[in-house]
């Protein structure tokens, strides 16, 4: 048991982060509009089917769009409005899906559906019917005490004094402060404060949770967990070994600090013994295991004895991974198919263990015969009509449902479109202005006629004096003749050519070397840069583009001819 204080403590930090939390988390707005009430109707189909305000906001509350809190704007909370009508309609269509039409779903559905009723086989025609007694799994302990051997170990706790955290801590200014000798005595001194408080009765476990730097362990109150010997650092094993039951070390130091030890449990080296009840049902679960396995080996052998297999001939010589999934690879007794699919899965293990570029007809039937083995199992339970336990015809159809309804929302995607040369080539036309700029940099400048007062004005420019008002300045001290230029955006044909290109090479919001030219000498300020892109460079970026609004036109699409099909009314 933990004591009070840390219950309060726990309730402060609780507290805090409720608080915070409160803060940051707002609930999601749908819109500025104040007042709506959450009963308002938002959408509706059929009959029966309707959406309200305060269903979509709690949706909301719980989705993608909580982190941001606030408001969401009308165009993002229609479209997940039209998400979780797509997924609702997307439910009822899949009533309507042929799943054997679609090769890749009906697999799926029908390998996670032999999974559940061969699981559910072996369960009720096996394990519900196997029985031990006591006895028996006393027996099975004393036949087997090698399996009930432990090395001598303890159950630890502990508290850690890291000087790494302390080091990274928010008082980590106090402790840097501090010589080397300085801050090892504080650490031992701390750990020693600890250990009096163990000496008073403070539970190791609440000195732990406030005190050690020990992530993995202190939010556990300090528990380690079973311990054998060798696992750390000396002096560890001379002093939790010493430790008895119930009792607490002095401080000692190893390389990662200072560790105080506490031990709840101990065990020597050897069996544990039969009367703790988890050694009990440890020998009564091992036994059962071994009961199941052994019919379970003797079932599969009874069952490969028995299997007929009717191969394709034209397979059998042939590289698999040339070969079409969905082609048939071979019949286990007049029943089940075994497709190419099942061939190719297993096809990579056989050439790595016979080391061949390609199996052999042999191995080819070899893997078919392991390809069986699940579906003499699938026929076997069809035979003890476990294919008709209620629990297996809801699982089925939950798993076909849910199958059928990932093949009516795949409509809305297009995976493989990617828009051709031609295509992105158009687009980068079309959008010339985006990708060349004739007008490429916006900058400010100052013109004078004397080199040493530019360069002496360049100088306070680029420590960071705003030109217009370095201008004024100058103007009043000296009397000299500034030109100030206010921020203009040009390009090559503009300006000339050595002002241009000495420009072009200062950093953003940086000023270029003094630059002269016919009409003085000049002080520039480079405020934007705007690189053009040539085709090749622009490729990739039209790509992404395009291929985005594609999917957002067949997604688009999609949503329309749903709508349409279930008459999806938007009443507000």
């Amino acid at each position: 048991m933990y004591s009070t204080r840390r219950s309060v403590v726990l309730l402060l930090v609780l507290g805090v982060l409720g608080l915070a939390l409160t803060q940051c988390t707002r609930p999601t707005a749908v819109a500025p509009e104040a007042n709506l009430p959450d009963t308002l109707t938002v959408a509706a189909f059929g009959d029966n089917y309707t959406m309200t305000l305060g269903q979509l906001k709690a949706k909301m509350d719980t989705s993608y769009l909580k982190p941001w809190g606030g408001l969401v704007e009308d165009t993002v909370a229609e479209h997940f409005r039209d998400s979780l009508l797509l997924d609702t309609l997307s439910g009822l269509a899949a009533d309507s899906v042929d799943l054997v039409k679609h090769y890749h779903a009906y697999r799926i559905f029908q390998q996670l559906y032999y999974e559940f009723l061969i699981k559910t086989f072996w369960e009720e025609e096996v394990f519900k019917k196997l029985h031990v007694d006591s006895l028996e799994a006393v027996q099975f302990y004393y036949d087997h005490p090698d399996k009930f051997k432990v090395k001598e170990q303890v159950n630890l706790y502990q508290i850690l004094i890291s000087p790494k955290t302390l080091l990274t801590s928010p008082d980590s200014a106090f402790f840097k402060r501090m010589s080397p000798d300085r801050f090892e005595d504080w650490m031992r001194e701390h750990a020693e404060n600890l250990y009096r408080l163990l000496c008073y009765g403070e539970a190791f476990q609440n000195v732990a949770y406030i005190f050690s730097h020990d992530v993995e362990s202190r939010e556990n109150g300090g528990h380690v967990g079973w311990t054998t010997r060798g696992v750390y650092l000396d002096p560890f094993d001379s002093v939790a070994f010493a430790l008895k039951p119930g009792e607490f070390s002095k401080p000692y130091r190893d390389k990662d600090g200072w560790h105080l030890l506490y031990i709840d449990g101990y065990l020597p080296e050897g069996p544990v013994p039969i009367d703790s009840p988890q050694v009990y049902q440890s020998a009564r679960q091992s036994l059962l295991a071994q009961k199941a396995n052994r019919i379970l080996a003797k079932t599969m052998d009874s069952l490969v004895a028995t299997m007929e297999l009717k191969y394709n001939d034209s397979i059998i010589d042939a590289d698999v991974f040339t070969l079409p999934d969905p082609l048939w690879a071979a019949v286990v007794n007049g029943e089940d198919t075994i497709d190419c699919r099942y061939l190719k899965q297993l096809e990579p293990g056989y050439r790595e263990q016979y080391k061949v570029r390609n199996t052999t007809g042999d191995l080819k039937k070899q893997m078919i015969r392991d390809a069986a083995r699940p579906f003499r199992v699938v026929q076997l339970a069809r035979a003890h009509h476990t294919d008709t336990l209620p629990k297996v015809r809801k699982k089925r159809d939950e798993i076909r449902h849910h199958r059928a309804k990932i093949v009516v929302a795949q409509r809305a995607y297009d995976r493989t479109w990617r828009p051709s040369e031609l295509q992105m080539r158009a687009y980068y036309d079309d959008h010339i202005d985006d990708y060349v700029f004739k007008k490429p940099l916006t900058f400010e400048m100052l013109t004078v006629q004397d080199s040493a007062f530019g360069a002496f004005l360049r100088e306070q420019a680029a420590a960071g004096l705003d030109l217009e008002e370095l201008a004024a300045e100058q103007r009043k001290l000296t009397g000299e003749r500034i030109e100030y230029s206010p921020p203009r955006t040009v390009g090559e044909e503009d300006v000339p050519r050595i002002l241009f290109l000495t420009a072009r090479k200062a950093l953003v919001g940086a000023v270029a070397p003094l630059i002269h030219t016919e009409q003085g000498y000049h002080i520039v300020r480079l405020l934007g840069y705007k690189e053009s892109m040539p085709f090749l460079r622009a490729q990739g970026q039209i790509k992404a583009l395009l291929i985005e609004r594609h999917d957002r036109q067949v997604w688009n699409g999609f949503r329309d001819r749903m709508f349409a099909a279930y008459k999806v009314r938007f009443p507000h």
